[in-house]
């Protein structure tokens, strides 16, 4: 390419660049606003659907957690493989996050009975329920009491009665499908 072509294409290419420029300089009047005109008929409007979430009838998710707490309430260390035998008798009925926490939690939440030398067992409902459903899960507060009693106690009026709460969010077993039955996604117990 001769020296003069190079020259033509660099001041056709300047050119070009200084007129893209120039387009761009926004002295050009903006285009006209033009209102926004909605359907005359408001049936015409087609919406997006909110999702949708399985709802668990407050009634069940009640019965549900009371049936839970009797099991995850209950603990003797005089059971063959206590935290095993513990874990077992509700852990069908909690989703796996519920289990791992409770494997991590197990001598937070239990060591007590071994420091004490007993048992607690007869966990009740001791008072009404508090039911919150939310995007497909109802939490459900429950007063609750359990008789505590030594290991080595020759009579069962030789124990006590304690006050516990629990709170527990109770959801089907597949979320978002309300046939699948329900399980429990997360447990609090704490004492009066």
């Amino acid at each position: 390419m001769s020296t003069a072509s190079t020259r033509t294409a660099l001041a056709a290419i300047l050119l070009a660049a200084a007129v893209a420029l120039a387009g761009c300089g926004g002295d050009s009047p903006s285009a006209p606003a033009t209102p926004t005109v909605l359907p005359d008929d408001p049936g015409n409007i087609e919406v997006t659907p909110k999702h949708t979430y399985a709802e668990v009838p407050a009634a069940d998710a009640e019965a549900f957690a009371i049936d839970f707490i009797k099991l995850y309430g209950t603990f003797s260390p005089a059971n063959p493989a206590p935290g095993r035998t513990w874990m077992s008798s509700w852990r069908s009925l909690a989703m796996p996050e519920v289990s791992s926490r409770a494997e991590a939690e197990f001598d937070s939440i239990w060591g007590w009975t071994w420091d004490q030398q007993v048992q607690a067992q007869d966990v009740l409902p001791a008072g009404p329920v508090q039911l919150d459903a939310d995007f497909g899960t109802v939490t459900v507060r429950i007063p609750a009491r359990r008789y505590v009693l030594g290991l080595l106690a020759q009579h069962v009026e030789d124990g006590h009665w304690e006050n516990l709460h629990f709170e527990v969010v109770v959801g089907p077993r597949t979320v978002g499908e309300a046939d699948s039955g329900l399980a429990v996604y997360r447990v609090e117990m704490r004492g009066a």
